[in-house]
């Protein structure tokens, strides 16, 4: 009949209907995909060939910015805002675009707008960091520090160049003081990378002591780096004063008081630290026959150097050696303990050991430290070779320089 369709007809329809809409899908993917990469590689060909999403008009805005082209990157970037108001790269690409063109107040208002809408966006955070700088907001800028510090470790230098500087101005060392209170993860590698800084001690120890005055302490770890500095610079009477300041150096101020050998950390080199002699072997245990901790030391006598030591500081006068030794086994004189000037000047005391096997005994050593050249000492055992190797092992218990009578 006239006007009826045939059976086959509305399935054939539907069908079509179908490919028809695959097809859209097929193009829209492929359109998406396609000027995904063109974007990235070339997106003046992607404007070409019908691509034009936000995603290419902002790869055009960015490719202009890189170039200088200021007028043209910010209609690039408007068009992609066209498209989508919260594109926060396309945000960025128009703030620089106005910046070029010195519409310096907009380019901040497009920009902090920006860091509203993308907190995740490292150059935008970097460019409000900078502003904040500016305005001596220090509080918001080392929390975009902070925040860039943690996500990228490139960032890291700069952030940590910055807190050095911060040390100078003491409303800066308040506010970053309190970000490192957090304790970011970032934190013990900038305590390393301070002690290197020419920043002033004053402003060095300023920001230490801000730090160590708040709910998160000094570590160890990050104190060392100070108390190294110090040491190497021959400063050993303020590497001396900064351990009785700081908690972190408690355990080392112990370990130079009484000069026991425990298994509880110290820091290099006021604490008992291993010199790395080859051919000598170190442990920290329970003392034999008594309660109380020692160190073994086992040596084959083959090569000689230092074994353990640390830094005592001195002043001009006379000192007493004096310590403690349970002989184990072989030629124990060829152990001997070495009192000289720190950091490679004479030595002005030595004592091979000596004694009766398995039984504790005392040693003792005159020293006279002369009035110069000499503001701390170095206590050593030292390991004299035989030229052969023998096995040679004892125990010490606490080795300390006491002022003389």
């Amino acid at each position: 009949m006239r006007g009826e369709q045939p059976v086959g007809w509305t399935a054939r329809a539907k069908l079509g209907l179908v490919v028809l809409l695959s097809l859209c899908l097929a193009r829209l993917a492929i359109d998406q995909g396609l000027g995904g990469a063109l974007a990235s590689r070339d997106p003046a060909r992607a404007v070409r060939l019908g691509l034009d999403s936000e995603q290419v008009l902002t790869a055009l805005a960015e490719k202009a910015v890189r170039r200088g082209e200021f007028p043209l990157a910010a209609k690039m970037a408007q068009a992609a805002l066209d498209r989508s108001p919260l594109n926060v790269p396309a945000l960025r690409a128009r703030a620089q675009a106005m910046q070029g063109l010195g519409r310096t107040a907009e380019a901040r208002r497009l920009i902090a707008f920006a860091g509203e809408r993308g907190w995740r966006d490292n150059q935008v955070q970097a460019w409000l960091l900078d502003i904040d700088l500016q305005r001596r907001d220090y509080r918001s800028a080392f929390r975009r520090a902070d925040a860039l510090a943690r996500r990228r470790q490139a960032f890291r230098p700069a952030v940590f160049a910055l807190g050095g500087l911060a040390a100078a101005d003491p409303i800066a060392t308040e506010a970053f003081a309190e970000r490192l209170a957090a304790r970011p993860p970032w934190r013990a590698q900038f305590f390393e990378v301070l002690a290197q800084t020419p920043q002033t001690d004053e402003a060095i120890e300023h920001l230490l002591t801000r730090v160590e005055q708040g709910p998160a302490p000094l570590t160890q770890g990050e104190l060392s780096g100070w108390i190294e500095r110090l040491t190497l610079e021959g400063r050993y009477g303020q590497a001396q004063e900064a351990l009785s300041r700081f908690q972190a150096g408690r355990a080392t101020r112990e370990q130079v008081r009484t000069g026991a050998f425990t298994s509880a950390p110290g820091l290099s080199p006021f604490a008992w630290t291993k010199a790395g002699l080859s051919g000598a072997d170190i442990e920290i245990a329970g003392a034999p026959g008594r309660s109380g901790q020692a160190v073994w030391i086992g040596y084959d006598g083959f090569e000689g150097g230092d074994i353990v030591r640390r830094l005592v500081t001195v002043t001009p006068r006379d000192y007493r050696l004096i310590g403690e030794v349970y002989p184990e086994s072989g030629a124990i004189d060829r152990l001997r303990w070495q009192v000289r000037c720190a950091p490679d000047g004479p030595v002005l005391a030595e004592r091979p050991m000596s004694g009766p096997a398995a039984t504790w005994s005392r040693f003792e050593a005159s020293v006279r430290v002369p009035v110069v050249g000499c503001d701390a000492v170095w206590l050593t055992l030292v390991g004299h070779p035989q030229g052969r190797r023998s096995a040679i092992s004892a125990w010490f218990g606490s080795v300390v320089l006491e002022p003389g009578t």
